[in-house]
């Protein structure tokens, strides 16, 4: 009897996993994301961290996302890069430096989610809120650190995701 009940209980909660995940992989808003890990001894300032990804409708405006993991050996509140993005012959179509605050001024406490002492961070990169990619095809985003030290200790990872604007 208890074999039966626990065979119709299995029963329903991998049914109910199904549908959960096909209903929330339907709705997906995300084009691209991806995470590089930086190596362990840090961040050079000549390496480059680079994403290649396909926009598919260039009709709709894009949010681009910077993902950041660090932990508590970084010895900044902020962190200085500096992206560009690129078309798929290469030509730049935006270059900027922007600065993004990891800590929190007053109470030093890490901005983000994380436990054990690492955090992750997304920040919308302002210039890239709604933006509409000029056609469809091959990008790549380039990121470099400009903190003015290398390597730079406590940055572990860096990410973009690439996500379709909410519509208003």
């Amino acid at each position: 009897m208890k074999t039966s009940i626990v065979k119709e209980f299995l029963k329903g909660f991998i049914g109910l996993a199904v549908c959960s995940f096909a209903l929330t992989s339907c709705h997906s808003d995300s084009v691209f994301e991806q995470t590089l890990d930086l190596p362990a001894s840090g961040w050079a300032d000549t390496s480059t961290v680079r994403f290649e990804f396909q926009i598919a409708n260039s009709s709709t405006p894009k949010n681009v996302f910077l993902t950041t993991r660090y932990n508590n050996e970084y010895n900044f509140h902020n962190l200085y890069i500096q992206y560009t993005l690129c078309d798929s012959t290469g030509k730049e179509l935006v270059k900027k430096l922007d600065q993004l605050i990891l800590f929190d001024q007053t109470t030093g406490k890490p901005i983000g989610n994380g436990f054990a002492g690492t955090t992750d961070l997304d920040t919308k990169l302002y210039y890239f809120k709604n933006y509409k990619f000029p056609y469809k095809g091959r990008y790549s985003v380039q990121i470099k650190q400009f903190m003015r030290i290398s390597p730079l200790s406590g940055i572990q990872a860096i990410g973009i995701k690439v996500k379709e604007a909410e519509s208003k």
